[in-house]
């Protein structure tokens, strides 16, 4: 099955369609490889990635005004989902012939109503030519049109927004958008085409499409684990992307992209990456909310303390000021402090021992996207 969560929603909802494929039928190791196999082969992260996010989907997106009402997924090798909360539902292959169903399905539910929002989401295998093709489960199956079965990213944007009637629309691309020799013969390279592009003069408040990498970039994924952008991007969801709105912490389209670039920075240094570009694209006014948080949201803080050399004999501490018992602290060592913290307002205290420098205080106020905070010791 495609649809893995159904809440039958009235009136205005959140309808999301989110594909990851790790295993390719024709490509390097796989069931059936062919000779045009562009250098690729079998990826871990790509539904390890989509799955995580629909997680966040399902248990932490809220919207008081667009619920969220559908979740169609397809997964590549083609396997179970634990919907959070729920049931474990049998997910089918991301191939061109499911994709295509899945998609007719979630464009239905995404028109019915002009206050929607719809979701797309693919990760997995892309190649760039003038367009964005994100490869599926049975990419290049005949070698006569090898792109047939895939989706080319931004053809999909435009019949979307030229005939989807949802409002706020969002397309998120985690794939490399690299170009190969064989894609550059090709002159007019096709894909498998979800809907004809149409003249209309429908157009969405809010449309972007969001790329884990500039062009001709890699996108790097984690063994086992989800990539770098899906990181990212959940934590810009979970707060690094948000504004403080009358209805609270929001998510906004305007904001994401900021929360994604600096997530993605520090994820880079973390998991020692060579750096990834995250661009965006399509149609952004900005003021459209795709989740309101529950809480606070979780802010990405540097320490740094000036002199650098100060920081291997400082003991450091932050202590929430509205409850100073909420504490955390960093004895002696090197470099900066690095650390997530809720919005709010903290006391911070460098203090040193052995008398080598003056102890310093300091009050922090963490808000999204990131915070750079240097002490002068």
């Amino acid at each position: 099955m495609t649809v893995v969560v159904d809440r039958g929603t009235e009136g205005p909802s959140t309808h999301a369609l989110v594909i990851g494929v790790g295993m390719y039928r024709h490509l390097r190791g796989g069931e059936e490889p062919r000779d045009q196999d562009l250098g690729l082969g079998q990826l871990t992260s790509p539904p390890i990635s989509a799955m995580a996010f629909a997680d966040w989907l399902v248990t932490e997106h809220q919207h008081p005004e667009a619920p969220l009402s559908s979740l169609e997924m397809l997964l590549s090798p083609a396997q179970s989902y634990s919907v959070p909360g729920g049931t474990s539902e049998s997910v089918d292959p991301a191939t061109m012939d499911r994709v295509k169903r899945a998609f007719d399905a979630w464009f239905r539910r995404c028109s019915t109503n002009e206050r929607n929002i719809a979701i797309f989401y693919f990760c997995g295998h892309g190649m760039k030519k003038t367009n964005l093709f994100l490869l599926l489960e049975d990419f290049g199956a005949n070698k006569r049109r090898l792109f047939e079965n895939s989706i080319e990213f931004e053809r999909v944007h435009r019949g979307m927004t030229t005939q989807c009637q949802a409002r706020v629309q969002c397309f998120f691309a985690d794939s490399c958008r690299q170009v190969s020799y064989e894609l550059l013969d090709l002159v007019d390279p096709s894909a498998g085409s979800l809907l004809d592009e149409r003249e209309g003069s429908f157009y969405p408040e809010d449309a972007p499409l969001f790329y884990a990498t500039a062009p001709n970039d890699q996108a790097y994924g984690l063994s086992n684990e989800p990539t770098v952008y899906t990181q990212a991007i959940l934590r810009a969801l979970r707060g690094a992307g948000s504004r403080r709105t009358q209805a609270g912490w929001a998510v906004t389209t305007g904001h994401l992209q900021e929360g994604i670039r600096t997530s993605m920075e520090r994820l880079g240094r973390q998991v020692h990456v060579p750096p990834q570009r995250p661009l965006t694209g399509g149609q952004l006014s900005g003021g459209s909310v795709l989740s309101v948080l529950k809480e606070e949201p979780v802010v990405p803080v540097t320490i740094a303390l000036r002199p650098p050399e100060a920081a291997r004999r400082a003991e450091l501490s932050l202590a929430l000021a509205a409850d100073p018992t909420v504490r955390i602290e960093r004895r002696r060592e090197r470099g900066d402090w690095e650390l997530e913290l809720r919005a709010g307002d903290y006391d911070g205290q460098a203090h040193f021992p052995k008398g080598d420098y003056r102890d310093g205080h300091w009050r922090v106020k963490p808000y999204p996207p990131q915070l750079y905070e240097p002490w002068e010791v």
